[in-house]
């Protein structure tokens, strides 16, 4: 038996995924080696694309892609070798899959939220800072370019119907996560949600960090 590579690109850190696309299974029982190499970007997109190529020249039996930058990147370099994707919020809206039944192509994989969850986000918000009056949401879009596509429309909804006035706050880097919070800190009635993205979740401890030290109401997935 042959050794077989399976392949991981992750844009982030690891997460859990509830919502499969369904591949169609080829009847073939196979029993392997397996060889596991991983590449882990830390939510940094030029690294991503350069591992993407490199992974994708090695020529392995699966890549598993972590997050919707990653996927991008792979699904550039590859139509023919299966890409498994994890933690995709809009996989069919970023050009993945056709659709959850039936992916087409060489990809499937997981999906993460469906975009009205966003909208418990807005509510819980809201329960535990009754407050808030103004929404702010922090997203990289370099990283999530899908929040603007899959997430805001429903966001902004749901703040609406609660009378808040909700608006994006891109940043693409530590300090701009510093500035973006301690100004929207100096505001009252803001409350934060911190967007599912790859960069958000590698910066995490400093968000954290700036909205306790702030004192600004904060929800994340």
């Amino acid at each position: 038996m042959r050794r077989r590579e399976f392949i991981t690109l992750l844009g982030g850190a690891a997460a859990a995924w509830p919502l499969a696309a369904r591949a169609q299974p080829d009847g073939r029982v196979r029993r392997r080696n397996l060889r596991f190499d991983h590449r882990w970007a830390a939510g940094n997109s030029t690294r991503i694309q350069a591992f993407a190529k490199a992974l994708v020249a090695l020529q392995p039996d699966v890549i598993v892609g972590h997050v919707t930058p990653a996927v991008a990147a792979l699904q550039k370099e590859t139509s023919t070798i299966p890409i498994v994707f994890i933690q995709v919020s809009d996989p069919i809206g970023a050009g993945f899959i056709a659709n959850l039944a039936h992916p087409g192509g060489n990809i499937t994989g997981f999906t993460t939220y469906e975009a009205s969850m966003v909208g418990k986000w807005v509510e819980m918000l809201k329960e535990v800072a009754p407050r808030v009056s103004r929404l702010a949401f922090l997203f990289n879009p370099q990283t999530a370019p899908f929040v603007t596509r899959y997430y805001q429309r429903p966001l902004e909804s749901s703040a609406r119907s609660l009378g808040i006035q909700a608006s994006a706050n891109p940043v693409h880097n530590g300090s701009e996560i510093e500035s973006v919070i301690t100004a929207l800190a100096r505001e009252p009635g803001v409350g934060l949600i911190v967007m599912p993205d790859s960069f958000n979740i590698v910066h995490r401890e400093r968000i954290i960090a700036l909205a306790a030290q702030n004192k600004l109401s904060a929800i994340s997935p």
